[in-house]
């Protein structure tokens, strides 16, 4: 008995001191490659038995008497194993690293065993994914709020060996030496570009309605050399945010389907590969591939719930080194999703979006990257009309900068290595002289104008210019810059052509009302045009951008129109991508080259018509719903979207109004929209139409753009001449359809050059009324003629038609068509078969 007293002291002691001295081990757990905190990580202890949960901050908490031997798995990952005596309270951060086979090419080994989605476990899973995708996707929530991290990066993949030895980069090397300072799987990259926002988002189901509210966003500053909201908008654009349960995954300019589409069955392959037990429960490894490794698709994997919800808890997905990307080399995408505490319904929490560009395998290039990482997440809050109605555009952001401070507490994913001090090499670089003249002629090239100080000489492109008429034509001219003055602009350029030995101009003034430059966005000015200068019939009256490498047509054309234009232009655009214009215009046109004005009399004496005068007000329309560009010098470069645009013209003739001689009303209105198709391609439509009131000659009816060039245009009809035919009334549809390589994609060989197939039409309605038609009206002029360009109106209930059929993506950048015009066929000097060429860079 006093033994057994004794072991009991002794046994109480023991457990006393220890209960004492127990240490405090708390653990962070992140991805070793993104340094994002992991949630729902299953940590179990090996010494107690024991699953340690973790709390709502994404870490756990142990107690120990100093001996601690941890297991830590997740789905993805390699498992972990940590042993350790520790003798104090500590912190530790455990990173995860992908698993082995995370984004590897998927290989099935099985030998040749016919894959069938009949009686297959792998496709009943996935169908049973498809069933429940309304109720796992952000639709789910009556509405939802959280706060989100994005994080954009662009980095130069194999910068050239040469420029890094180079003398001269030398002094640039601050910034070149550190491409090895950011190592990706496979590749060595240099950081170029970085910004960082911070915005609270709203979504409501119904009525469907979201809101993005910006609260802070930074980021490299090139300053005056590059566009860097346009820079923001294009990079955007590029990595739009992907939403896995969406049918199509919209990548740059095609849409790519999910492997849980609809229709995903239809075009992959799935194999269960394993079962495996997380903090989220038991979840089902889904491998995924193709079932033509040349198609526009995924491999990859995904997690699936077993909890009835058939919900997705992460996902890779990766283009394979077959596919027809274009100047896209390789694009992957990896999601994870946490579980909503309230609902107990999964919402997305990371994203991490990387694109290889560049024309060729082994050539310098550029390697995008997109990380969002979300927090706060709130299910079903009440959310104010006012935060619905916000929309973050990019191209109208404010100053929103926030001290260091902020973003060390808002970064919910850190900065890497190579990352934390790129915006001040890159501040130090934007202020280097010799840095400043390099992107001087970096621009000059871009642009085609050279700034000397407060003016810029330009476009340089246009110096030489051709045409039969006034022969080879000189031009030099120039505008002014902000710096000069923020309010009034000035350009214009003079010119003179050889053969017809006549002087050209152009003079323009431009006063900004905002009182900031004129060629940002969003644009409130005004402008005074004088000019004196030549087109084709029936092309725009501006001619700023004449090149003398489109001015060979294949036949002969020498009819020409010589046109004195005064104009006023107002332009308004808002916020909300509407833009309004209004003007008045002044313009005479006179007869060259061949061409003449010829009166439909039998008076012999006064047969022609030496100019015609109209004085016009108008008013015109467009509307690009969330239209994004890139703007250079001169002009905005458009990036394509899924969004239409609409343009509605009005214009009106007034007959005794400064000399103007009619009396008219113009209609006209186009619409044009892009139709993605999933794995069958994408489209390109455009509707437009135009509707003349009033008796006019002419020249001053809708004289259809023909294209006599050997380049193919999209907004000419390519088998038509110039100035073929004249309407008072028409519309016409534009179809052109992009396969992106879905029948190439099958023809062994061809399928290695990466072709795509182009197929397309053009339709063209139109007619004359009786009071436009020479024939009934003696008082018009007579339609031109001539023995192999003759110009007609079109027939009623017979309209225009031409058929194209087409490759694309030769070498990545070139692009043939084959047209075939179908009707009209006895006109005289026309081409029934046309191949017209073109240079064609599309993602």
């Amino acid at each position: 008995m006093k033994i057994s007293k004794i072991l009991l002291g002794v046994i109480l002691l023991i457990t006393f001191k220890a209960g004492a001295q127990l240490i405090q081990l708390k653990g962070i757990i992140t991805d070793s490659l993104t340094l994002l905190r992991l949630s729902s990580v299953t940590v179990y202890d090996n010494l107690l038995h024991r699953e340690i949960i973790m709390n709502s901050l994404r870490s756990f908490s142990l107690s120990t008497p100093g001996k601690v031997d941890l297991r830590l798995s997740f789905v993805g990952y390699k498992t972990k194993f940590f042993k350790a005596q520790i003798t104090r309270d500590t912190t530790i951060n455990f990173l995860l690293s992908p698993a082995d086979d995370q984004l590897k090419e998927v290989v099935i080994t099985a030998k040749k065993k016919k894959y069938s989605n009949k009686h297959n476990p792998a496709v009943a899973l996935i169908r049973q994914v498809i069933l429940h995708k309304p109720e796992n996707s952000i639709n789910y929530f009556g509405s939802a709020q959280y706060e989100q991290y994005a994080k954009v990066n662009f980095y130069v993949e194999k910068f050239p060996k040469w420029a890094g030895k180079s003398t001269i980069l030398k002094r640039y090397d601050f910034v070149l030496g550190r491409q090895d300072s950011l190592v990706m799987p496979g590749k060595k990259l240099m950081p170029i570009y970085m910004e960082e926002t911070v915005a609270e988002r709203y979504f409501r189901k119904a009525p469907h309605a979201v809101g993005d509210k910006l609260i802070a966003e930074k980021q490299v500053d090139y300053g005056k050399f590059i566009d860097t909201k346009g820079i923001s908008a294009l990079f955007n654009r590029l990595f739009e945010d992907v939403n896995i349960y969406d049918n199509d995954i919209l990548i740059f300019t095609k849409g790519i389907a999910s492997p849980i589409s609809d229709f995903g069955p239809t075009w992959y392959k799935y194999f269960i590969a394993d079962t495996i037990t997380t903090g989220n429960g038991k979840l089902i490894k889904l491998r995924f591939e193709p079932r033509n490794i040349n198609d526009l698709l995924f491999s990859g994997v995904l997690y699936v719930s077993t909890d009835g919800h058939y919900a997705i808890d992460s996902i890779e997905l990766k283009t394979g080194k077959d596919i027809n990307l274009g100047f896209l080399r390789q694009f992957n995408i990896q999601q994870r999703f946490s579980v909503d505490s309230a609902t107990k319904h999964y919402y997305l929490s990371y994203s991490n979006i990387t694109g290889d560009f560049g024309l060729y395998k082994n050539v310098t290039g550029l390697v995008g990257r997109k990380t969002i990482g979300i927090t706060g997440f709130k299910s079903n809050p009440i959310i104010a009309d006012s935060l619905l109605q916000t929309k973050d555009d990019i191209l109208l952001r404010q100053d929103n900068n926030r001290p260091d401070d902020y973003w060390i507490e808002h970064r919910s994913i850190p900065l890497q290595k190579g990352e934390t001090d790129i915006y001040k090499r890159i501040d130090s670089l934007r202020n280097m002289k010799s840095f400043q003249r390099t992107m001087d002629w970096v621009n000059t090239f871009a642009s085609g104008y050279k700034t000397f100080n407060k003016f810029q000489i330009g476009p340089i492109n246009s110096f030489i210019d051709y045409n039969p008429v006034e022969g080879f034509k000189p031009r030099v001219g120039g505008r002014t810059l902000p710096e000069l003055n923020k309010s009034i602009y000035f350009s214009g350029y003079v010119a003179y052509g050889t053969r017809d030995r006549d002087a050209k101009y152009m003079g323009k003034m431009t006063y900004s009302f905002d009182h900031k430059s004129i060629y940002s966005y969003p644009v409130n000015a005004i402008s005074i045009t004088s000019s004196f200068d030549t087109n084709i019939p029936g092309t725009p009256d501006d001619n700023e951008h004449g090149n003398i490498l489109f001015a060979t047509n294949n036949g002969t054309f020498n009819r020409y129109l010589y046109n004195h234009i005064f104009k006023i232009d107002y332009l308004k655009e808002f916020k909300n991508h509407i833009s309004l214009t209004g003007g008045f215009k002044i313009k005479s046109q006179r007869p060259g080259g061949s061409l003449q004005f010829i009166k439909n009399t039998y008076s012999v004496n006064d047969s022609l018509l030496n100019s015609i005068r109209t004085t016009e007000l108008y008013f015109g329309f467009r509307w690009a719903p969330q239209e994004k560009f890139y703007q250079t010098g001169t002009d905005r470069l458009i990036i394509p979207g899924k969004y239409p645009i609409f343009t509605f013209d009005y214009t009106r003739g007034i007959k005794g109004l400064l000399a103007g001689k009619y009396n008219y009303d113009r209609f006209h209105l186009n619409v044009r929209k892009r139709i993605y198709l999933s794995i069958l391609g994408v489209s390109h439509a455009s509707i437009d139409a135009g509707y003349i009131v009033g008796k006019l000659p002419w020249p001053l009816l809708t004289i259809h753009q023909g294209n006599q060039g050997f380049g193919y245009s999209n907004a000419s009809f390519n088998t038509m001449n110039y100035m073929e035919f004249v309407s008072d009334h028409y519309a016409s549809l534009s179809l052109q359809h992009n396969f992106n390589g879905l029948f190439f994609n099958r023809i062994p060989l061809i399928k290695k050059l990466k072709w795509r197939e182009l197929i397309g039409g053009k339709i063209l309605f139109g007619g004359v009324r009786q009071e436009n038609n020479p024939l009934y009206e003696k008082n018009l002029l007579r339609l031109p003629y001539a023995t192999n360009a003759q110009t007609y109106f079109l027939s009623p209930g017979k309209p225009y038609i031409e058929l194209n059929f087409g490759v694309a993506n030769i070498f990545k950048i070139g692009e043939v068509n084959i047209i075939k015009r179908m009707t009209y066929l006895d006109h005289p000097g026309i081409n029934k078969w046309n191949i017209k060429v073109g240079f064609n860079l599309e993602l």
